[in-house]
């Protein structure tokens, strides 16, 4: 696969070797995506119902028209990817696969993107003039035949290094076939550091598609509220040290990014010092319950002093660590790494040499931007709660790294970097196909409870007469989100039908609406049941599902099997 990189005069070779590898990312983000992961997580079926309600209601389920921010449970989510969504969903109508489209198309994009920043003005591992100034880092990047591609920008060799990593990465493949709102922000990032790293960067217009994109960010994540403002700092810098970045660009493009960011800004305001939500055409809406945000970081309350080095050290273990928290199983799978075994080392390494050549030898090329946006990265992790998915700016430029370190130590020896290209590969087809093949069997993972609840909803829907009530099972936390997604049901009869325990609660745990309920204290209400059970003779209750029903109805009940429940019918 190397091969072909190691000439500048064969360049048609490296670009089929790259049409290869993303036509091989394309194809395993896009494969089986409505079957693997099974069913539908909560996440994602608040997403794309949230996608489906704003495209033919103009409102979300809480009665918002065009949100800046989805109050969503009561605490938040992100708008970004159910606005991202609503081409698909009106193309394709809602569905599980329609639903991650979105995220399988942006992770294949992130290939492209990837490959093309890695073959940007990546220096050489030779030695440079220590007397360049930093404003003309291009004079301190020798031609090196054996790695340097047209026009003196190396590219070819690293770039498809880089790209095979990404390629097979597990946590990239396993981001890109979920629909996590969160999941999106390293797309976005990658993007608008592309328009950085272009060799027009100089341009007014492409560093104004840079900064929109970057600021865009802020409504795709909430640690993009800390992450934004400081790697756009960093980046002001970066290009101020080339003299591409004069005063009059600086000027407009922070007058750009504020307009971009300034809904979302009045959006912080109203919640932070409780203003009244605003209705402008688009809402800026107040959270029912304490704000998220408040929540998943340290700065809030009197935990920062205490836990700032803590959640640092953690951010930097967390890049060679397992996830402890259960919901990690959806961002890897156990007895794989996050990104690779032992990344950890040419991490470092790449990481390392960077810092090293920019202060010893002033190079302030594109691994130089690469190492900015993981210290912007690790400085937001170190205060917030971070998790694989809450730490997601920091996995792309660790990739980078990984790729850059490997690319460092190998690069003399052709044979010993094809075997790490291939020892990689080998790795990657192993997670591949225990991706594939166990996933899905594996309930620590990814329970298949959402996947069996679809048509088990349906059923009762189906058999349902007019007047009608059904019961979902409390075994599902928030299964009211899956009854909207799969009977897309109206926002607005949502709205004037739910009861909820506690409105002001930072979650609200919705009781009923419509035909819906889902507390054990009205089960005997109900005329269809959705229970769980592990055959079709034992049902299993949970202890206030035991106390509230009448057991003895259940005999005079139909039953019919749906995976892992039992949909009675006692109409």
């Amino acid at each position: 696969m190397l091969k072909g990189c190691r000439l500048s005069g064969e360049k048609p070779r490296v670009v089929l070797c790259a049409a290869v590898l993303l036509l091989t990312g394309a194809g395993l983000r896009l494969l089986y995506l409505g079957e693997i992961p099974a069913g539908l997580w909560t996440d994602e079926a608040s997403v794309g119902y949230a996608a489906w309600s704003l495209l033919h209601h103009g409102i979300d389920r809480n009665g918002y028209a065009w949100p800046v921010h989805f109050v969503a449970w009561g605490s938040g989510q992100n708008v970004l990817y159910s606005y991202l969504s609503i081409p698909l969903i009106a193309a394709f109508d809602l569905t599980v696969v329609s639903t991650r489209l979105l995220m399988a198309v942006t992770g294949t994009a992130s290939l492209l993107l990837f490959w093309r920043v890695a073959a940007r003005d990546q220096p050489a591992p030779s030695s440079c003039p220590p007397s360049v100034p930093w404003s003309e880092p291009g004079a301190c990047i020798p031609a090196h035949a054996g790695i340097q591609g047209r026009g003196g920008a190396p590219g070819a060799c690293f770039a498809l290094l880089a790209l095979v990593l990404l390629t097979v990465c597990p946590w990239h493949l396993m981001l890109s076939r979920w629909a996590l709102d969160c999941n999106l922000l390293p797309f976005v990032l990658l993007l608008a550091v592309y328009f950085f790293t272009r060799p027009d960067n100089d341009r007014l217009g492409i560093q104004a598609a840079g900064v929109f994109v970057l600021s865009l960010s802020v409504y795709a994540y909430g640690t993009a509220y800390v992450f934004a403002p400081l790697f756009l700092a960093l980046l002001f810098m970066w290009l101020r040290v080339q003299g591409k970045l004069p005063l009059r660009h600086f000027l407009l493009l922070s007058t750009l990014s504020l307009l971009t960011v300034l809904p979302i800004l009045l959006f912080l305001a109203v919640n932070m010092l409780d203003w009244e939500a605003i209705r402008a055409g688009i809402s800026m809406p107040k959270y029912t319950g304490p704000a998220r945000y408040e929540r998943m970081s340290i700065v809030f309350g009197d935990r920062f002093r205490s836990h700032f080095f803590d959640q640092l050290l953690f951010a930097v273990k967390l890049l060679t660590m397992s996830d402890p928290v259960p919901t990690s199983h959806l961002n890897k799978l156990p007895h794989f790494a996050v990104l690779f075994p032992f990344a950890s080392v040419p991490l470092a390494v790449g990481f390392g040499a960077t810092l090293f050549r920019a202060v010893t030898r002033r190079e302030c090329g594109v691994p130089l931007l690469m190492a900015l946006w993981l210290v912007a990265a690790l400085a937001t992790n170190s205060i917030t709660l971070v998790t694989i998915n809450r730490a997601n700016v920091v996995w792309v430029p660790a990739v980078y790294f990984t790729a850059l370190g490997v690319f460092y130590a190998c690069y003399r020896w052709r044979a010993l970097l094809t075997l790490a290209v291939v020892a990689y590969l080998i790795y990657g087809g192993w997670f591949v196909q225990t991706y594939f093949t166990h996933y899905n069997d594996r309930g620590v993972v990814y329970s298949a409870d959402f996947h069996d609840l679809q048509p088990a909803i349906a059923s009762a829907v189906e058999h349902a007469s007019p007047g009608d009530k059904i019961y979902i099972t409390q075994f599902i936390r928030h299964a009211y989100i899956q009854a909207l997604f799969h009977t897309k049901t109206p926002p607005q009869d949502y709205l004037n039908t739910r009861t909820i325990v506690d409105p002001h609660g930072p979650f609200q745990y919705v009781t009923s609406f419509g035909r819906f309920i889902f507390t054990a204290a009205r089960i005997n209400e109900a005329d269809h049941l959705i229970l769980r059970a592990d055959t079709d003779q034992h049902v299993l209750l949970d202890d206030n599902e035991m106390a509230a029903l009448d057991t003895a109805a259940l005999a005079r009940c139909a039953r019919e099997r749906q995976g892992n429940f039992v949909v009675l019918h006692c109409a």
